[in-house]
């Protein structure tokens, strides 16, 4: 029908119709197109795992055989994407919003150094700070409008030679920042995520003092920086003996890390 109607314009007047054969055949490729919003039946993808560009692309080739390349991803977070059609695509036009939930596949597990100080005569001080970072697929903003906490267990396992009873092990969790004699095992925390840093913030410690004295720390904070967060886990022991006193002050410690993540 429609190489008739191209053969019956051109013959009658080739001149004057022209510009018709012109707009109709560029209204013609223009209702070729598919409209985005017809294509993906979906108005919710569901839970989507470490979500990023290649992840929703794969979805739209796979499920709906789009041509990515003719396709841009904008107001892209961590609940939702807008699918649209690029100025210069051939086979889409309009476009179409598809909510998401995410979910981050990233966990990490590990230790502090085990430090340790000596002292006679002295003031002897040691720390050791274990540092991860992780950098969000969609940026810092959009990471912390959705994820909103850090989880962790932890535990933290000092050491001294303190007297009458008062040195040893000793093992540090929430639910004990002080420490018990009996081996605990670690227990989980949770902190909030925002896109300021946080300070590092005491976990836990212990003391003893008397003409000698020995101290450790536990800590967690983080920061960000160029979109990238960094979690930092510090441990710190001091110690101070007397020259007179002929007892050397001994002290250790080390914190453990469990499974940690992020959630909403």
């Amino acid at each position: 029908m429609f190489i008739k109607l191209i053969l019956a314009l051109s013959i009658t007047n080739p001149v004057a119709n022209f510009a018709a054969l012109k707009n109709l055949s560029e209204d013609m490729l223009t209702k070729a197109t598919q409209n985005l919003e017809d294509i993906i039946s979906e108005q919710n993808f569901g839970l989507i795992k470490d979500p990023s560009v290649g992840i929703i692309n794969n979805k739209l080739e796979s499920q709906y055989n789009i041509d990515t390349e003719q396709v841009e991803l904008t107001n892209l977070n961590y609940s939702g994407v807008r699918v649209k059609a690029k100025e210069n695509s051939k086979d889409y036009s309009g476009s179409k919003f598809i909510k998401f939930e995410s979910q981050l596949s990233y966990t990490f597990t590990g230790f502090t150094k085990r430090i340790s100080a000596e002292a006679y005569n002295s003031t002897q001080e040691v720390k050791d700070i274990l540092s991860i970072s992780y950098s969000p697929s969609f940026g810092e903003m959009a990471f912390t409008d959705y994820f909103k906490t850090i989880n962790f267990q932890w535990r933290g396992i000092t050491w001294d030679n303190g007297l009458s009873g008062a040195g040893g092990d000793r093992y540090h969790t929430k639910n004990n920042r002080g420490g018990s004699e009996n081996p605990l095992t670690a227990v989980q925390d949770s902190f909030e995520i925002t896109d300021k840093s946080m300070a590092q913030t005491q976990i836990y410690s212990r003391q003893y003092s008397k003409t000698n004295w020995m101290k450790s720390y536990g800590y967690f904070g983080f920061f960000w920086k160029e979109e990238i967060i960094s979690l930092n886990f510090t441990v710190e022991a001091s110690c101070y003996a007397t020259a007179w006193n002929a007892y050397w002050a001994k002290v250790a410690n080390q914190l453990e890390i469990k499974n940690l993540n992020f959630s909403k």
